[in-house]
């Protein structure tokens, strides 16, 4: 599959309960809400109003998309559009880093700065100030089946129930790293958590809310953790970064590692950013050079034409983040 775009996709996001039937119509149907910039043959519409794409939230009648100039909300069954920024809402910063949502419909958002519920009427603003979060830069948010809000920040992992918050950081926890970068919870409700942190030996560490456990590689190569997904084997898939390690994709069963590289698949480098698993059980994995998919027999890069001339799109095909 090859796309015509020349904007940046910054990331994708879509909560676990609206799962999508095909992940590749999802994003393509995406890709024409980003930003265009230079003028081509195809005639793209503008939906946002900030160059990167940070988060995009399926919340079914609307899509909510994070800029780093704003909130975005696309009404479906007339494209009508909303944009909140701090002039004209309760947000405080326009730097939107992460969305998720409750079953209710209320909305949760990260910034570099703090932390927000928006119930479609008001606003309700935590930092460190005013709560019990421990830093105000949001990595990411995830919200259980029990409705308690999971914020990832560089002091540790909160948890927010609605009434009292806990932060779980290397006192109290086996997490290795307080900067926390990536959370995604299992059929039976453990959290499995990442960290990256080029300064300490990192890992895979799970919470089933009583005890924790801490994974490694033989060769303790998990210091940085960009995503992880988990197929309906229980099988976890892991993405790092290969800026720092050189490594690749993961897979872990518990007991068994296995890794994928450019030396051992298709994928067309060892940077990865985001990894999801469909319904059908494909891997779909986002690097810095396209979005790459895996049905456990083949592997096929989906890239994204760059019909322009300007250098400013040379990474256009990196697709960070599918949740």
């Amino acid at each position: 599959m090859k796309v015509q775009n020349n904007s940046y996709l910054y990331h994708i996001y879509l909560p676990k309960y609206r799962f999508m039937k095909n992940i590749v119509l999802i994003i393509t149907a995406l890709l024409c809400l980003t930003m265009n910039l230079y003028p081509q043959e195809n005639n793209w519409e503008s939906y946002t109003n900030g160059e990167h794409i940070a988060s995009i939230c399926d919340a079914g009648n609307s899509i909510w998309i994070g800029t780093w100039g704003g909130l975005v909300m696309i009404n479906k069954s007339n494209d009508s559009t909303m944009f909140y920024n701090k002039t004209n809402s309760g947000l405080n910063s326009n730097f939107i880093q992460t969305i998720a949502i409750e079953e209710n419909g209320t909305l949760w958002i990260g910034t570099f700065s703090d932390v927000y519920s928006f119930n479609g009427s008001g606003w309700v603003e935590y930092n460190s100030s005013n709560s019990g979060l421990p830093n105000d830069l949001i990595t990411t948010i995830y919200i259980d089946k029990n409705n308690t809000k999971w914020i990832a920040t560089n002091s540790g992992l909160t948890a927010f129930n609605g009434d009292s918050w806990i932060t779980y950081d290397t006192t109290n926890s086996l997490l290795p790293s307080n900067k926390v970068s990536a959370i995604v919870c299992d059929d039976y409700g453990t959290l499995w958590i990442g960290t990256s942190d080029e300064d300490i030996e990192g890992g895979l560490t799970a919470y089933d809310g009583t005890d924790w456990f801490n994974y490694n590689t033989p060769n303790n190569d998990l210091r940085h953790i960009s995503s992880i997904a988990i197929d309906d084997d229980g099988m976890k898939w892991i993405g790092t970064p290969s800026r720092y390690d050189n490594i690749g994709l993961f897979t872990f069963d518990s007991i068994n590692w296995t890794i994928y590289n450019m030396t051992n698949s298709s994928l067309p480098t060892d940077y990865i950013y985001s990894i999801q698993v469909d319904e059908s059980g494909t891997k779909w994995i986002g690097t810095e050079k396209g979005l790459v998919s895996y049905n456990d027999i083949a592997w096929i890069v989906h890239e994204i034409e760059n019909t322009s001339e300007d250098d400013t799109f040379n990474t256009i095909n990196m697709i960070l983040t599918i949740v």
